[in-house]
């Protein structure tokens, strides 16, 4: 577990601050712009499926609310990765109960889709 300050690096284009957070915070980057904060929590999966959830993440989320995002890509390591952006999972992803253990929540992989939106559905910095 790292217990390093985050590194932070600023871009003039977006005038965006981004934060890499250290494992403990429940979040992985922190990205601040000129009118909002995101706390946000990035997921892979090779394939398609549910991604998993720390308890410290679920509860980051419950406390940030709308500005607690996750990413989930999915198709890491192949030629068409897909990223979809939820905001607030914690408020509109189910548990899967049958999973659920007391490190981890697995949301339904089937809700990623329906509450999020596809990375390429969104507008570009320059729009």
């Amino acid at each position: 577990m790292s217990t390093s300050v985050p590194s932070r690096s600023t871009s003039r284009a977006d005038e965006q601050d981004h934060d890499r957070a250290p494992q403990s915070l429940g979040f992985d980057l922190r990205s601040r712009g000129p009118s909002e904060i995101r706390y946000i929590e990035v997921k892979g999966r090779r394939g398609n499926g549910a991604v998993s959830l720390t308890a410290n993440e679920w509860i980051k989320d419950s406390r940030f609310g709308n500005e607690f995002w996750l990413y989930v890509v999915h198709g890491c390591g192949s030629d068409n990765p897909r990223l979809t952006i939820v905001r607030d999972p914690a408020r509109c992803l189910t548990v899967n109960e049958e999973v659920f253990t007391s490190a981890r929540f697995r949301v339904n992989a089937s809700e990623i889709p329906k509450h999020g939106v596809a990375a390429s559905a969104l507008p570009t910095a320059e729009a």
